[in-house]
């Protein structure tokens, strides 16, 4: 399904996102540019996933009692941990499983808001 937003380009492999991130209870929170794997050479999402355009996040309190309380939170790869549990924005790509029949009440350009968990 194409887009009227555009996509983050890949790269190596790769593409560049933004992120609100720390790493202990003792470092400021830092907004970043943070390098992630692309599902493939072309797409950033996996058949299982949904990309979101994000517009607003928030810092929320199991945040920063995540961040205060759990200070060598595990993380595979990177010391770095990702604050921003609650977020914003529009479905900009859709996985290609949810194109061969799944039942997701989503399309291209819907405004949505969730939460994640802590990473």
């Amino acid at each position: 399904m194409s887009s009227t937003i555009p996509l983050p380009k890949i790269e190596n492999g790769k593409f560049t996102t933004k992120a609100v991130t720390y790493k202990n209870n003792k470092t400021q929170w830092k907004l970043i540019p943070l390098e992630l794997p692309a599902a493939t050479a072309d797409s950033i999402v996996k058949p299982d996933e949904i990309l979101i355009k994000t517009s607003a996040v928030a810092i929320n309190p199991v945040d920063v009692a995540v961040r205060e309380f759990v200070p060598n939170w595990p993380v595979i790869g990177s010391s770095l941990k990702v604050a921003g549990l609650d977020f914003s924005g529009t479905v900009i790509q859709i996985g290609e499983k949810f194109h061969n029949g799944a039942d997701v009440p989503l399309k291209v350009g819907d405004k949505v808001f969730g939460g994640t968990l802590p990473v």
